[in-house]
């Protein structure tokens, strides 16, 4: 069980990493393209560069995505592991949209 636990939470550690350096990333080609934009305005580049940073800007934008997914992923699988995906109210089991979004903190607690 704790190796689980363990486990788990080294995937959300490692998710999150790669979510942050990906953001880090698509915001570099955000302006990279922007600049490009600047350039092919004032005659200095041509549609081809241009078109080649868009195509590396939705390429990270792409990426950025399934970086989200893949978080997402592992909190789900953090919140199973140490049993706080679902919650019990009224004898019913039931699955609260801040357990899918949230990292657990502690029995019960949300971030």
């Amino acid at each position: 069980m704790k190796s689980t636990v363990a486990l788990a939470f080294a995937a959300v550690r490692n998710a999150a990493d790669v979510y942050q350096l990906t953001r880090n990333s698509t915001g570099s080609y955000r302006r990279l393209k922007e600049g490009e934009l600047r350039k092919f305005r004032m005659g200095m580049s041509d549609i081809f560069n241009l078109q080649t940073a868009s195509n590396n800007l939705a390429t990270a934008e792409l990426q950025l995505l399934s970086a989200e997914q893949s978080f997402a992923l592992a909190v789900l699988g953090l919140r199973r592991a140490t049993g706080l995906l679902v919650d019990e109210e009224g004898g019913a089991a039931t699955i609260q949209a801040a357990n899918i979004f949230s990292v657990p903190l502690a029995k019960g607690g949300r971030r």
